[in-house]
């Protein structure tokens, strides 16, 4: 399982940036079973995201859309036999 935030920049918090295409680096040693791309809609009450609340509301991320956002990515995987 794989859950993340997309974002273009690294942060304090999350150092590493990744893009969508993440998932494609677990190919093809691993299959995809499922993948969900959202919008990063929910803040907490200090300003940062909550992932979980993100991920129920499930409002498909607009890639459409040029103005700069978080995303998040929720990937399951499964092993190849």
């Amino acid at each position: 399982m794989l859950l993340t935030d997309i974002h273009r920049h690294p942060t304090v918090l999350e150092p590493i940036a990744y893009s969508w295409d993440i998932v494609a680096k677990f190919l093809p040693g691993l299959e995809l079973v499922e993948q969900r791309q959202v919008e990063h809609t929910v803040l907490s009450a200090e300003g940062f995201g909550d992932i979980y609340q993100s991920l129920r509301r499930g409002i498909p991320y607009d890639h459409a859309d040029p103005k700069e956002r978080n995303g998040i990515l929720s990937a399951k995987f499964r092993k190849r036999d």
